[in-house]
Formats: C-alpha cells, sequence, structure tokens
C-alpha cells in the first residue's frame, strides 16, 4: 500500500512538472525605435510592437518643432500603415534637425507610452504618395441617419478642397453644405431636406486631389437613409460586351434623377439597397477615348422587393442619350 502511495506520488510530482506556467501579462508600454522622412510632407514612425489603432489616430498626440529654434512644424494628419508603424502628414519641412514628441500611444494591451522625443532630418523630396480615404461616417449601409448630422470623410493628408469638391457628390442630386477641418484633412457634408423613405449614396471619385496635385486611386461609395431600416432591393447583372475596361453603371428613376452608379474595371455589376419601383440601368464606357463615358447600353427595369438580375445589351436608343448627357459630364475618366 505504501508503495502504491509512492508511486502515486512521483507521478503526480512529474505531471505537474511538465506544465508550462501561464503567459505573463504584457505590462510594457510601446516605445518609438525609429522616424524616417519619406519625403516632405510625411513622416515613418515605427514602434517596438502592434498599436491600438484608435490611439494613433488622434494628431494631438504628435508635436513637432526645429531643434535648434522654437519654430514648429505642424502635424495635419496620422494613419497606421501596419501595426507597428504610423504614417504622419506634416507641413512642408525643411533640410534640417526636428525634434518629434509622442505621448498616450497605447498598445493593444491597452499599455500606454509616456512622453517621447526622437530627432530626425527633414527631406526636401516631392510628396509622390496618393492620398487615402482612412474613414467614412456613417459606416456603408447605415440605417437611422439623424438629418441634423453631418457625413463625414478623413484623408490620409491635407486635400485640395476645390478637387475634393468636384470629384464627389450626393445621390439623388441635392442642396448639400461642405465644411473642413482646418488641417484640410477632414471634410463634412451636410445634405438639405433629407426626406424619410429616401435612399442616399454619397460617392468620391478617384481623382480627388491632395495639396501636392497626387490623386486618389480609388473609388469610394457611402449608402445610407433616414428610416429604420434599407430596401432590400437590387440590381445585378452584367454587361453583354468583349470589351474590357472601366465601366460606370448609373440607376436613374422615373424622375430621371440618378440615384445610385457604381464604377468598376469589369462588366458585371450590383447595385444594393434599392427602393422597389421601375429604373433606367446605364452603361457607359470610353469607347472613342476621349476620356468620357459613352452610353454603350441600357435597360429599363422593375426592381422588386427582392431584387432583378439582368442582361445589358448593346443597344443605344436616341432618348436615353439625353439621360446620359449629365453623366457624360459629371464622371470624366481621371
Amino acid at each position: 500500500m505504501e508503495r502504491a502511495k509512492v508511486i502515486l506520488l512521483i507521478i503526480l510530482l512529474v505531471s505537474c512538472a511538465k506544465k508550462a506556467p501561464p503567459p505573463s501579462p504584457d505590462r510594457w508600454a510601446p516605445r518609438l525605435r525609429g522616424v524616417e522622412a519619406v519625403n516632405r510632407r510625411h513622416l515613418r514612425l515605427t514602434f517596438s510592437e502592434r498599436l491600438d489603432p484608435e490611439s494613433t489616430a488622434d494628431i494631438s498626440k504628435y508635436t513637432c518643432h526645429e531643434t535648434d529654434t522654437e519654430g514648429t512644424l505642424a502635424i495635419i494628419g496620422a494613419a497606421q500603415r501596419d501595426g507597428d508603424e504610423i504614417d504622419l502628414t506634416t507641413a512642408p519641412q525643411s533640410r534640417r534637425s526636428y525634434t518629434l514628441a509622442i505621448k498616450g500611444i497605447e498598445d493593444l494591451s491597452g499599455n500606454e507610452m509616456g512622453l517621447q522625443t526622437i530627432e530626425f532630418m527633414g527631406s526636401e523630396t516631392p510628396d509622390r504618395h496618393p492620398p487615402r480615404v482612412l474613414h467614412m461616417s456613417p459606416a456603408d449601409g447605415s440605417s437611422n441617419f439623424d438629418p441634423d448630422s453631418a457625413v463625414t470623410v478623413q484623408f490620409s493628408e491635407a486635400m485640395d478642397t476645390t478637387s475634393v469638391t468636384k470629384n464627389s457628390g450626393l445621390l439623388p442630386e441635392g442642396s448639400m453644405r461642405l465644411s473642413w477641418n482646418e488641417g484640410m484633412t477632414d471634410f463634412r457634408l451636410h445634405p438639405q431636406d433629407v426626406l424619410a423613405g429616401e435612399v442616399y449614396s454619397l460617392y468620391l471619385k478617384d481623382g480627388c486631389a491632395d495639396i501636392d496635385g497626387n490623386r486618389t486611386e480609388e473609388w469610394h461609395y457611402l449608402t445610407f437613409t433616414p428610416d429604420s431600416v434599407l430596401p432590400a432591393g437590387y440590381v445585378a447583372g452584367y454587361l453583354l460586351s468583349g470589351e474590357r475596361g472601366t465601366t460606370l453603371i448609373a440607376l436613374v428613376n422615373t424622375l430621371l434623377q440618378i440615384v445610385r452608379i457604381a464604377v468598376m474595371d469589369d462588366t458585371t455589376f450590383r447595385l444594393n439597397w434599392i427602393r422597389p419601383q421601375a429604373y433606367t440601368v446605364l452603361a457607359g464606357m470610353d469607347v472613342d477615348g476621349d476620356r468620357r463615358f459613352d452610353l454603350v447600353g441600357h435597360q429599363d427595369v422593375d426592381v422588386t422587393e427582392k431584387g432583378v438580375v439582368i442582361e445589358l445589351p448593346l443597344t443605344v436608343e436616341e432618348e436615353k442619350w439625353r439621360i446620359f448627357e449629365r453623366l457624360e459630364t459629371l464622371f470624366m475618366i481621371d
């Protein structure tokens, strides 16, 4: 009996010895490892670990000044590039020494870094980076939009406000007011006379330019409604064409209002959240090389609550050209 107890005790001790200790919780704050002036308007910061994205976007956490003087270098945008990297957009730099100060950045465990400073040499290399859309609000496909609120768009750097106004719009077309933050990175679109039962769609073309003339490379869309739920209807299909290229699909209602658009590098499409009623689907491509969309196909459809799938034939009627003329002017290919 005693022998059995000894054997059991040995087995228990051996099994306990094989168990690995639980991992230690991360209690270390992130550290700034380096900064690189990528060009005269961009700094790339590298940290010791992955960061919480919500803690990196606030530009008040970054300050920069000339190392030997009291001159400041404005930080006008912050965007997380990879898990452990941040890209800052600055006012134009000079070829001189700067000191960057950062505080309040958190890692994924919530550890917050205290004040850290680092010196770097500014760059005078021109900015060739295209701007990016970092955030749009409300989220695409939102309901219960407050008519007294605004649609907001955040870019990765300071933008040419005239270019953004020219290359964006709200559908159905109506009156709206635009405002910008001081750094020209965020704009707010205030729709006027938001109607119950209507579905609205904001579009941003791929030609929105930053203050150095670099242009966005993608289209962006945001659809929302003041109602409690979006309609479930949709229009999907493809263009019966052997050609490939940038294709514009537009949905026009019986009042000749453009209610939805989509631009793709293919001939298949799908437009979601469409109210059940009669529409005309128009398709455009640049067939003559003048960098404007040309009408290449159309079809009248009755959208139901379950949606509709169509094939767009390559036929054009004269009356449809009159509708498409506005699209040809609005949506030039940049």
